[in-house]
């Protein structure tokens, strides 16, 4: 193969588009628009705010599980203290067992409400948190790139 030699264009080939002489040129102007009607500049889309909502709900129920994990917390323990009691003073009896049974039930409910609702309501914190931020894309398959300057 042979290289190709590149021969220059003439003038009137030149590129209509492409103006250097004058920077007043309706060409010019029309670039000059098209450049502030960048997508930049465009009015954002409204955010649907499903994630904010979201957060703030389940950052509720997770303080709703958190209280009802510190009553039954209460409960376990006022049970627990009432049977030590009673077990110092040698006055436990066979009908105590079934309390034994309610201090461990109140005891695991008070775990499980008292982590669940943290997770709950720390991921209803980040949902809320996080809702500030934009996720959504222009509609047009991804991001911007803006190049600005002179050339």
């Amino acid at each position: 193969p042979q290289p190709v030699a590149v021969a220059p264009r003439a003038p009137a080939e030149a590129d209509p588009g492409y103006e250097d002489e004058d920077p007043a040129s309706p060409a010019s102007e029309s670039l000059a628009e098209s450049l502030t009607e960048s997508p930049d500049n465009a009015p954002r889309k409204k955010p649907s705010g499903w994630m904010r909502r979201t957060g703030i709900y389940a950052s509720i129920g997770g303080a709703v599980a958190l209280g009802a994990g510190g009553i039954f917390g209460l409960r376990s323990r006022s049970l627990n203290d009432d049977l030590s009691r009673r077990y110092t003073d040698g006055l436990l009896v066979p009908g105590d067992r079934a309390k034994f049974n309610q201090v461990k039930t109140s005891n695991t409910l008070a775990n499980t409400l008292m982590i669940g609702g943290g997770v709950i309501a720390l991921t209803g914190l980040t949902f809320w948190g996080l809702s500030a931020v934009s996720f959504d894309s222009d509609g047009e398959g991804g991001g911007n790139v803006n190049v600005r300057g002179q050339w």
